[in-house]
């Protein structure tokens, strides 16, 4: 069995448990692999961090985010925000994670749209929070 054979096969099981956009991603993974396995890992992964607000219940010394003016007017919008992570999704690397942080990106009225959209484009999400 070649790399791609081996990829659907147990992507199946992926797909099943994470969702169809993981699902592309993994089969873009393995059919890159057996293209040419050196220059796609070259390509490495991409990290993208996107800061969505300066909001903040905590105002930490060591944060910068407190440095900042909380003003929502100076914040991206949603709109830009997705524009910005269809830029993302189009450029060349075998896995990639957008980070979403603030202040505190829970607090981004429109996060959790915002995650399903960058899902929905195949790519793979954390959001960093304080936990409050």
């Amino acid at each position: 069995m070649n790399l791609p054979q081996i990829f659907k096969r147990y992507g199946l099981i992926f797909r099943e448990k994470f969702g169809n956009s993981y699902y592309r991603q993994l089969l873009r993974l393995a059919s890159m692999l057996a293209q040419d396995p050196l220059a796609s890992l070259r390509q490495g992964v991409l990290k993208a961090m996107i800061g969505l607000t300066y909001d903040c219940q905590c105002s930490c010394s060591y944060c910068c985010a407190g440095l900042y003016p909380k003003n929502k007017e100076e914040e991206l919008s949603a709109h830009e925000i997705k524009g910005l992570i269809k830029d993302i999704a189009k450029l060349p690397s075998i896995f990639t994670l957008v980070s979403f942080f603030g202040g505190e990106a829970i607090l981004k009225e429109s996060i959790f749209d915002l995650i399903g959209y960058a899902g929905s484009k195949g790519l793979f999400i954390e959001t960093e929070t304080n936990g409050i």
